[in-house]
């Protein structure tokens, strides 16, 4: 299994849909914390929907966000300016072994 996803995520990536091959490839790495297929229903049947990460936010918001002119500008001890890791300590790797999905 981990090949196929490997394959798919950049089979998206070359079809210029990064999101989605970023999602696949996390779900090789990650599974436990990434799952692949998403849940839920896309609301565009052609595209999965992409699970957001902790830290992300809208595309309106990161706009917003960028006409603070300085670092200086920035709240200190806000979101904005804190680190949430994505990746957890614990991983499970999609596994080669056959029937260990």
């Amino acid at each position: 299994m981990p090949h196929v996803y490997y394959f798919l995520g950049h089979a998206f990536n070359d079809a210029n849909r990064q999101p989605e091959a970023q999602q696949v490839w996390r779900a090789l790495v990650c599974r436990n914390h990434f799952a692949y297929p998403p849940r839920g229903d896309a609301s565009d049947s052609k595209h999965d929907r992409v699970e957001p990460l902790p830290g992300d936010n809208t595309e309106a918001y990161r706009t917003g966000w960028r006409k603070y002119p300085t670092p200086q500008s920035l709240k200190k001890g806000s979101l904005d300016v804190t680190f949430i890791n994505p990746y957890p300590l614990i991983v499970r790797r999609c596994s080669t072994r056959k029937g260990s999905h």
